[in-house]
């Protein structure tokens, strides 16, 4: 019993916070007040309990009029008369003022000017390029998450958070080395941080910050930066960034790591001072035997014509000697499609791996 007034409690303060608190006191406690007076009266006058009582003066107040039940007498008709004009004027204003409470409230919170909450993606940063990825993101992954951009006060920024208010994307602005903002923008819930400072030095400052929070987190998002330089790449990974994106290569790559986890790891190859990816051709010679092509070596698959990506795995690592881990498939010359281990692969297929020493990988 205790716990379900408290749960009561709690939903009563909500309904206040975001309803009642905004809505004038007057205009509800009013229509309160026209309720019960009108309940007690007609019930008086007419005779019939407080139920149908109150039925009746709902029904009028809203002009659904049932006509189920009538005043049958000329105070009871002055009573109704009295009821639907009052009545009607205030849940009208009642309506109206809440009405504009909550899309106040959303008009407020597009523009961060009030506490996100469910927010999916975090972009941060103060450069175009944050615009163009809150936007990709937007279309792509929009309707299965909340896609907030944490940005800047600086005048500069204005024209881009314009566009971004325009595609529905909701800012949320402040500075960038402050908790609060972080926490107003939903921190609490992101699953993934994109860093797209506008150079290195803002890039650096916003994953310093992100490391500050994460005493206070739950659930740790992953971080995804991009860099302008190999220096604040390494610093970038020293801080415990996941993957850090050279801003020349982001693409459409950016995308899929926020996809799946094979393309997570992609990047990680790509962000490396001295990548090591190969690529991979399943050939078929003499119409029957089926080879893996790397470079000018060949590696024996078998006669399938359909293999799993593990297999291709196993026989290039044994016979390179260096762990060699197939991370996506190349549709065209500018995508790619992440893949996991158990996926299939066939010939005439092109694949990009990665490779590693087996130090490395242990």
């Amino acid at each position: 019993m205790k716990r379900w007034l408290h749960d009561v409690k709690l939903h009563l303060l909500w309904l206040y916070s975001t309803v009642i608190g905004k809505v004038s006191f007057i205009v509800l406690f009013s229509l309160v007040l026209i309720v019960v007076a009108s309940t007690i009266l007609f019930s008086h006058l007419e005779h019939i309990n407080i139920f149908e009582s109150l039925y009746w003066a709902v029904i009028t107040i809203t002009t659904v009029g049932y006509g189920d039940i009538v005043p049958h007498n000329v105070l009871s008709r002055l009573l109704a008369m009295s009821v639907a004009l009052s009545g009607y004027a205030g849940l009208t204003a009642a309506l109206s003022l809440i009405a504009n409470s909550l899309i106040t409230r959303s008009m407020k919170e597009r523009e961060g000017d009030v506490r996100v909450k469910g927010t999916r993606i975090l972009v941060v940063g103060s450069s175009s390029i944050c615009l163009q990825i809150a936007q990709i993101l937007k279309s792509e992954i929009g309707p299965h998450g909340r896609i907030v951009w944490l940005t800047t006060h600086e005048p500069y920024v204005n024209k881009w958070v314009t566009e971004a208010l325009d595609s529905d994307i909701v800012v949320v602005r402040g500075n960038l080395t402050s908790v609060e903002s972080y926490v107003k923008a939903g921190i609490e819930t992101t699953h993934d941080v994109v860093v797209c400072g506008r150079d290195d030095k803002e890039s650096v400052a916003v994953a310093l910050m992100l490391r500050t929070l994460e005493e206070n987190l739950t659930y740790l998002p992953r971080v995804i930066a991009l860099t302008h330089s190999d220096r604040s790449e390494k610093m970038l990974q020293e801080l415990g960034v996941d993957v850090t994106v050279p801003s020349k290569t982001l693409g459409n790559l950016l995308l899929d790591a926020l996809k799946d986890p094979t393309a997570t790891l992609f990047l990680t190859a790509l962000s490396e001072a001295h990548p090591r990816l190969i690529e991979i051709d399943l050939i078929r010679l003499m119409s029957k035997f089926d080879f893996a092509k790397v470079g000018n070596k060949l590696y024996y698959l078998g006669t399938k014509g359909l293999y799993q990506a593990s297999e291709i795995i196993e026989a290039i690592s044994s016979k390179r000697k260096k762990y060699v881990y197939v991370v996506a498939k190349v549709i065209d010359l500018d995508q790619i499609q992440p893949i996991m281990v158990s996926d299939f692969v066939a010939v005439g297929d092109k694949v990009l791996a990665v490779e590693f020493n087996e130090a490395e990988f242990d």
